[in-house]
Order: structure tokens, then C-alpha cells, then sequence
């Protein structure tokens, strides 16, 4: 029997495959001490990787045999052989592989060329050998979502993974072409102002990923690449995500204990990735962001690299957690041999650079590397904010607050008002200098008393975000966990993974913490932060379709922001974004037209050249446009937005694909029919090549292209794209009720145009009604109404009768909701009169075409006996409906609309005695046949005028 656990095994060879050759004696001795059978177990290990090539092909290993068993090292039977190396030209899926183009710590990169379902160049890194393929692809498809979720210009986009044919996984990546941010900053002779100014975009990626609940762990140069775009650097943060999902070996040197995994590079790891806590969060990126930032100021790491490569495990562990690094400015004046090659690459003269860097800057870096995670910035975001308050010249929180220090930044800020008052304030000063003392004194009284507070501020704070994002959210335990562990942003990213099963519970506590937000002040807040859970509420409220109160909370951040005096901020630009498309979902359009432009006008003044927001704000505005028919002036927008996100994603991206298709819609609307089918087929393709799996936007595009190609008059070309997109809905009833009513809708049309009409009607009764029942009641009335109008069209008996239940209870619920006189009572009657029709139906009595638009007549099809019971239930039916419509003129807010609703109740109306007159004539029914046939004919010579 060995003399020795299996764990050490594996945690000694992990390690010694790390070190340098060179190395491995020394570092054995201390790690094996006497045990022999031990050490001679490692060797064979290292005697076996060796033989099978370099480390980045590392084999996997099956059997060690000592002198009495076999130690198996994955607790499996795996075989010791030479690895299979993929190759340029070789093919993997869709992906030709063309060059190596980079190798890390654990495969090769290769540029390949996708071929389908577009051709594009992308990066495929290929992961090494000896790790377990099931859970490591297991381990990526459950990233997959959240991955596809990062949309982000400075952020490459992961878009597929899968094995190979022997078996090894692979990733496919976003190609960046660039290089790593120091070396770009360094060949370029960045100044510290533009080194400052690029580290912020890479703040702002790394917050996007946090809010999306993603943690990098190995932010360093290499991860960060940089290339010139349109004359302007632009930074891309690459490998997000693979570190979680492939929980292997990433860098250079990784490191394991028995227990718990340590994953990063030792020169950028926060302290509790190296003591291996398996509970980090997003301060870990901060930390990392830290040393990231150190090393763009001061060309170096807080701590040396080579002593970090030739120390033991745990002496690396205890320089990571418990030694000081020197600060920023302090490590620069230890280099005096180096400095001046260090300060020419920043274009700044050696004396100058240290002065530069010493204080705030020293105190930003240092803020983002204290040990205690809670000391840090809460936020990549707060970093980057304290990085812009220096560039601005405004007080940086991680300075210390004193009088003297705020004193200087305000007159670095206003030095011309200040010569001009400075007689008066020199003579005040000088008069009152025991006054001004004491103040000062009291001021500093407060301040350490600020300080002494700030654990029981920090409470209160985090109180304040559970009862914000969580509320009445049951899963008290997952809540308080999450709150304990994650900033605010991060949190709301957890609540709405949650919301994908608890939408209805997540938007009741979404709902109530905004009116704990809106009701109260919260002047212990920080307005920054206040504003910014208002606005990430109102977010997550307009994803849950929520727009009222997701109108409500943006409102409220946008007053606090107009009261501090903000007036050219992200978070105002989002707000204003928010409040204005709530605006629009209740028809003030005036108002909305206002917020989106003023959002529009701060994004042009604050950001130079192509920004997302930018890009989403202009084409809302467009959308704004198009919903009020005002298509030539959409138009131009749609296009500018379009040609924004193509600048910005040239490899492609989810908004481009939103851009085409929102452009495709107006052409459709323009009845510009062959350009919309051009831009629905490329948006569909590129949504194709996006989300590799089923996807509501990807169902959305095929339904839009079927319908186009409907209206051509090609059924049978849009029959495929209608039914997909009908299949992944019907898999998907969790998905928002609109997109799989608009998918059933156009399956059913298709198949209606190809006369294929029991098919069509075996669509709409087996689809929806069922699971509408867990709508909210108005939208399932909504629901209700849309298919059962969609019955009627069918123009048969079967149908009709169908569809008398969903419109019953349709029109008591639009009934108890909205009252005679309430804005939306309309829709009542509405209801109503499609019920009438549908009695008629039963009988064999159709109108000729649906719409409102053609006369209408008896049919002699369907049900034989007496209709006059059906004629009974009808009447009453349609003539109130009637009535209300054509009294109440002012609702629609939409004419178009109206006259269609006014015009297809009257002729229901027609309908009714036509048939009636002709089942049983008499002289009175003729007559009233007649008179109501009028009454359609002037109110069509009407709309004619």
C-alpha cells in the first residue's frame, strides 16, 4: 500500500507541473520530506508529462503503479497517451482551422473561419487534454446564457463551445485583433491622463459582466486587448467566462490544495482567490483591476513576478494575504534605475510622473488592493467614477476627506471665480479666523464621526437593497446570501435569474421597493448609489413588462439627479430612456418624444463618436416615430442607429441584429414588401448564428419573415419559418405571452392562406388558452380575444363555436376591470360584439372577410335548424356594442384604429339582420335590413371624406 493520500498526490504533481523544470528537485524535497513512495510516485507523473510533449498538451493520465496498486488520479480508468494536436486545416464542426495565433496555460488559439450559417474569421481555442470533457462542456453550457448575455463594445463575445471529434472541448470567440493593454499603452507613450481614460472602458466591461452575474477571476494585460478604431483606442476584455466554466488550469500557474482550487495569475489573484475561497465575488475583479491599474501607472506589479514564480505555495499565499504592497509612487521611487524609460513611455519627465501618481492616485489604487475585500470599492463602477472625479478635477472618495485637500480640488476646479473673490474672502477670513476654526473643527468632528458610522451606514445600506430587490421574495435564505456576498448591481442580476420562474413574485418585490424608494428620502444614501438601484429596478421592471413601474422608479432617479445638479450622467441618460418608453406604452408621446431627445442630446455631448447608448437611444426614438406613422422621419434614425452598432460590432452582434429587423419592420410598414423581406431574411440569419439554440428573438425574426412572405403572397416560402418559430414557442410556455400569441397568429394565417383550415384551427384551441390561465387577467382577455377572432376568420361553424367561450370570458373580465366611462371600456364592447359575431357563426352565418373592410353577408354553410335562438343571443349583443362605439368617439386615441373597431361592429350589425331578414322574412326585417345597410353606407362614404 502506498504510504501516502491520493489528495497529496495530486496537489504535489499539480504544483511541481507548474514550476520550471529547473525547479522540481528543490520544491520535492520540501514538499515530499522523507516519504520516498511519495516522491517516486510525483517523478513518474513528471517523467510521463514530459515524455508526451510540452504543457499545453498536456496527456491524461491513467495508471502510477507503485509496488502494490494502481493510484488513480480521476478516481476513473483514463490511458497515459500522446496527445491528438489539431492543426491548421483541420475542421472542427463549422470552423476551418487556419493559424495558431496565441497559447495559454491551458490550450492553443486558433484564427478558423466559420462557414455556416455566416462566414466570418473568429478566434477557437482549443482546451488541453486531461480534463474530465463531460463536466468541463457540462460546466459550459450551464454558462452558455449567461455568456450570451454580455453585450458589450468592450467585452468579446464568446459565441459557441462545444467537443471535438477526440473529444476535446472548444470555445469559439469574438476575433480581437490587438494587444495587451500595457504593451499598447507603453508603444504608444499613453500619457497617465490617456492610460486612465482606456483603464475606464475597462472598468465599465467588467461592471457589465458583473451585473450579469459573470465573474472574470484572471483580469490581466493579456486578458485586456487594444487596437485603434476609428482613430480612437478601444479596449476588449477577452476570456469572460471561461475561467468558470472550465474550472481548470487558465494561467501560467495555478495551484490546488486538498480541498479547495486556486484559478488565477498569482500577480493579479486577490488575496481570497489565493487562500482558495470558494465564496469570491465581484470585489475579487476589483482587486484585480487594482493591480492592473498599478502596473499601467508604474510599469510594474505590486508584487514582483519572479519572486512570485521561484516562492512556495504557501509563501505565495501569505505575500498575496498579508504583505503590504508599496504604493504606486513609493515603488517608482525604489526603481530610480528604470525610471526614466518608465516615465518617457507615459510622455512625462521622470521628477514629474512621481508627483503625478502620488495622493489620489495612489490612493485609488491602494483603495482597490486593501485586503479586506470590504474596504475596497464596492463596485468596478465606483472605481471608475473615482477615476473620472480625478480627471475632472473633482475630490476622489478614496482620498481623505480633509478641509485642506477639498479646499485645493475646488480651487483647481474654479480658479478664475476664485482670484476674482479673493479680496472679499481674504477679508472675511481674516475678520472671523476664530469662527472659521471652529467650524473647521466641527467639520471635523463630523467627519470622524462619518467614519466611525460607516459599518452601521453599511447596514442600513444593505437593508435598504434587501428589502429593494427582494421584498416579498420567499427564498429568504438565497436572498440574504445574496446580499451578503454581491453589490447592488449583482444582485439584481441574481433577482432576475430568479424571475425567469417567479416573474409575477419578483415584479411584486420589484414593485414594492421602488415605493419604499420613491416614498421616502434616503439622504444617508449616497445619491450615486440611490440612483442607481432606481434605475437598475426600472430595468428589470421593463424586462419583467412592467413599463408603469418602471416609469415610476426612472422618474424618481432622474429628480434626484436634477436636484444634486447632474445633468450629463449614464445614469441619466438610461433613466430618461426608461421614463420616456413608458411614456409611449401609455400614448403620451409627447412627453416621450421630449426624454428620449434630451437622453439623445446628453449622448452626443458626452460621448465622442459611436456609444451603445447613443445607438439604443436613437433608435427608440425611431420606434417612437414609426408608432405614430410618422415613417419618414423614423427612417433616417433606424439608419443612423443601424450604421452606429455596425461600427461598433463589426464581428457581429445582437444589435445589429435588432437594427436590421427594426428597419425591416418599417419597410413593411411602408408596404416596401421585397426590401422587408431582404432585411428580415439577414436578420434572421445573423439571430440564426447568435443564439444557437431556441431564442425569442429568434422565433420573433421568423415569424416577422413568414408574415412578409405571406403578404407576398408565397404561403407556401413561409410555411418553414412560421411553423419553426410556432415549435420553439410551444416549447418555451415560460416565454412572454405576445411572442407566442404573434407566433400562433402567423402559423395560423399560413395555414389558413394554404387552406389548410383544420390544421389552422387545431393551432390556435391547442396553443395558448390553457396556459393563458397564468396570465395577469387583462392580458389574458388580450390573448383570448386575438384567437378567437382568428376562429371566426375561418368562416366555419366548428370555429365559431370555439371561439364563444374564449369571448365570454373575455368580456367579463375586460368588463370587471374597466367599467362604462373607463378610457379602455371600448375594448369591453369590442369584446361584446366579436361574441354576437360568433353566435352567428354557430349558425352558419360569416361575414366575407375579417377586418372590417368588405361588406358583409349571410353564408348558407354550417349548422341546419332554427337560428333564431342564435339571432336572440346576438342582437342585443351587437346593438350595445354598437352604441358604445359610436358614442364614445374619443377612445382609441388612434383614429385608424377606431373607424376599423366602429365599422366592423356595424356590420356585424348589417350581418345580423341580413341573415335574419333572409332565415324569416317579414316586411319589419326587410326594412331594418335595409335601413342598417344605410347606415354602413354613409359611414363608409364618411371615412371616403
Amino acid at each position: 500500500m502506498p504510504q501516502y493520500e491520493h489528495s497529496d498526490l495530486r496537489r504535489i504533481f499539480d504544483q511541481a507541473l507548474a514550476l520550471p523544470a529547473s525547479e522540481r528537485a528543490a520544491f520535492l524535497d520540501s514538499a515530499c520530506g522523507d516519504n520516498r513512495s511519495l516522491r517516486e510516485a510525483v517523478e513518474k507523473l513528471l517523467a510521463g508529462h514530459d515524455s508526451a510533449g510540452s504543457f499545453l498538451e498536456s496527456p491524461t493520465i491513467k495508471d502510477i503503479h507503485d509496488s502494490e496498486e494502481t493510484i488513480s488520479l480521476n478516481q476513473e480508468t483514463m490511458q497515459m497517451t500522446r496527445p491528438i494536436r489539431e492543426a491548421p486545416g483541420a475542421e472542427i464542426g463549422p470552423y476551418k482551422l487556419l493559424q495558431v495565433i496565441g497559447e495559454g496555460g491551458f490550450g492553443l488559439v486558433f484564427l478558423a473561419e466559420q462557414r455556416e450559417p455566416v462566414k466570418r474569421r473568429v478566434a477557437l481555442k482549443v482546451i488541453k487534454l486531461g480534463m474530465d470533457t463531460k463536466q468541463v462542456i457540462a460546466r459550459f453550457e450551464a454558462e452558455r446564457q449567461a455568456l450570451a448575455m454580455m453585450d458589450h463594445p468592450n467585452i468579446a463575445r464568446v459565441f459557441d463551445g462545444g467537443a471535438t471529434a477526440t473529444g476535446r472541448p472548444y470555445f469559439v470567440m469574438e476575433l480581437v485583433k490587438g494587444e495587451p493593454i500595457t504593451d499598447f499603452c507603453d508603444r504608444h507613450s499613453f500619457s497617465i491622463r490617456q492610460r486612465l481614460e482606456l483603464f475606464e472602458q475597462v472598468c465599465t466591461a467588467v461592471q457589465h459582466a458583473h451585473i450579469k452575474g459573470i465573474i472574470h477571476r484572471d483580469i490581466k494585460p493579456s486578458n485586456v486587448l487594444v487596437s485603434m478604431q476609428d482613430d480612437r483606442p478601444v479596449a476588449k476584455v477577452i476570456d469572460f467566462g471561461i475561467a468558470k466554466a472550465t474550472n481548470a488550469q487558465l494561467t501560467e500557474k495555478t495551484f490546488f490544495t486538498e480541498h479547495k482550487q486556486m484559478i488565477g495569475t498569482p500577480q493579479y489573484m486577490s488575496p481570497e482567490q489565493a487562500a482558495g475561497d470558494p465564496n469570491i465575488d465581484t470585489r475579487s475583479d476589483v482587486y484585480s483591476l487594482g493591480v492592473l491599474l498599478y502596473e499601467l501607472l508604474t510599469g510594474t506589479t505590486p508584487f514582483d513576478a519572479r519572486r512570485l514564480r521561484s516562492a512556495a505555495f504557501k509563501e505565495i499565499q501569505r505575500i498575496i494575504c498579508e504583505v503590504e504592497p508599496p504604493k504606486p509612487s513609493t515603488r517608482l521611487s525604489e526603481t530610480l534605475d528604470t525610471l526614466p524609460s518608465v516615465a518617457a513611455r507615459r510622455a512625462t519627465e521622470p521628477k514629474r510622473l512621481g508627483t503625478i501618481i502620488r495622493g489620489e492616485l495612489d490612493c485609488i489604487v491602494m483603495k482597490a488592493l486593501e485586503k479586506v475585500r470590504e474596504r475596497r470599492y464596492e463596485s468596478a463602477t465606483s472605481m471608475a467614477a473615482d477615476i473620472r472625479r480625478y480627471l475632472v478635477g473633482q475630490p476622489v472618495l478614496a482620498a481623505p476627506p480633509s478641509a485642506m485637500y477639498r479646499l485645493r480640488k475646488f480651487v483647481r476646479r474654479n480658479r478664475a471665480a476664485v482670484v476674482v473673490a479673493a479680496a472679499i474672502v481674504i477679508s472675511i477670513v481674516i475678520a472671523g479666523v476664530s469662527i472659521v476654526r471652529a467650524r473647521m473643527k466641527d467639520l471635523e468632528i463630523a467627519y470622524l464621526q462619518l467614519e466611525r458610522d460607516k459599518n452601521r451606514e453599511r447596514q442600513a445600506e444593505n437593508d435598504l437593497f434587501f428589502g429593494v430587490v427582494f421584498g416579498s421574495v420567499q427564498e429568504e435564505t438565497l436572498a440574504l446570501e445574496l446580499v451578503r456576498q454581491s453589490e447592488p448591481a449583482v444582485r439584481s442580476s441574481s433577482l432576475l435569474t430568479l424571475g425567469t420562474y417567479e416573474d409575477r413574485k419578483i415584479s411584486h418585490a420589484l414593485t414594492n421597493g421602488v415605493d419604499v424608494l420613491t416614498s421616502r428620502n434616503w439622504d444617508q444614501i449616497p445619491h450615486e448609489r440611490l440612483t442607481n438601484v432606481l434605475t437598475i429596478c426600472a430595468q428589470l421592471l421593463i424586462r419583467l413588462d412592467k413599463g408603469i413601474e418602471a416609469g415610476r422608479a426612472a422618474d424618481r432617479a432622474i429628480t434626484i439627479l436634477r436636484q444634486r445638479g447632474v445633468t450629463e450622467d449614464h445614469t441619466l441618460i438610461s433613466s430618461l430612456n426608461i421614463l420616456a418608453s413608458s411614456q409611449q406604452s401609455k400614448r403620451d408621446y409627447v412627453n416621450a418624444e421630449s426624454n428620449f431627445r434630451e437622453a439623445l442630446a446628453i449622448c452626443r455631448r458626452i460621448y465622442s463618436g459611436d456609444h451603445p447608448d447613443t445607438a439604443e437611444v436613437t433608435s427608440n426614438l425611431a420606434l417612437l416615430y414609426q408608432a405614430q406613422v410618422r415613417h419618414d422621419e423614423a427612417e433616417p434614425l433606424f439608419r443612423e442607429s443601424l450604421a452606429m452598432y455596425e461600427r461598433l460590432y463589426p464581428q457581429g452582434h445582437a444589435d445589429v441584429a435588432t437594427a436590421v429587423k427594426n428597419l425591416a419592420s418599417l419597410k413593411y410598414a411602408k408596404e416596401q414588401l421585397d426590401e422587408a423581406e431582404r432585411l428580415f431574411t439577414q436578420a434572421s440569419d445573423m439571430r440564426r448564428s447568435i443564439y444557437r439554440d431556441d431564442h425569442a428573438l429568434l422565433a420573433m425574426s421568423f415569424f416577422n419573415l413568414a408574415a412578409v412572405r405571406l403578404e407576398l403572397g408565397r404561403a407556401a416560402d413561409a410555411e418553414n419559418v412560421a411553423r419553426e418559430a410556432y415549435e420553439m414557442c410551444k416549447r418555451h410556455p415560460d416565454w412572454r405571452s405576445d411572442v407566442r400569441r404573434d407566433a400562433c397568429a402567423t402559423y395560423f394565417e399560413v395555414l389558413k392562406a394554404l387552406g389548410r383550415t383544420d390544421e389552422a384551427m387545431q393551432v390556435i384551441i391547442d396553443f395558448d388558452p390553457p396556459v393563458a390561465k397564468e396570465l395577469p387577467d387583462t392580458n389574458r382577455a388580450s390573448l383570448l380575444a386575438v384567437y378567437a377572432s382568428k376562429l371566426l376568420s375561418l368562416r366555419r361553424s366548428d370555429a365559431s363555436a370555439a371561439a364563444v367561450p374564449m369571448l365570454d370570458e373575455c368580456a367579463a373580465i375586460r368588463r370587471a376591470a374597466w367599467p362604462d366611462g373607463h378610457e379602455r371600456a371600448w375594448l369591453v364592447y369590442n369584446a361584446i360584439s366579436l361574441l354576437g359575431e360568433a353566435y352567428l357563426g354557430e349558425v352558419g352565418v360569416f361575414a366575407i372577410e375579417s377586418g372590417g373592410n368588405s361588406k358583409s353577408e349571410p353564408s348558407k354553410s354550417g349548422k341546419t335548424g332554427d337560428p333564431t335562438p342564435a339571432f336572440n343571443r346576438a342582437e342585443p349583443l351587437l346593438l350595445s356594442a354598437w352604441e358604445y362605439l359610436r358614442s364614445n368617439t374619443d377612445v382609441p386615441s388612434e383614429k385608424q384604429i377606431k373607424d376599423i373597431r366602429r365599422r366592423e361592429a356595424l356590420a356585424r350589425v348589417v350581418l345580423l339582420y341580413d341573415a335574419w331578414s333572409a332565415a324569416q322574412p317579414t316586411a319589419d326585417r326587410m326594412a331594418t335590413a335595409a335601413m342598417w345597410r344605410d347606415r354602413l353606407a354613409e359611414f363608409d362614404s364618411s371615412l371616403e371624406k
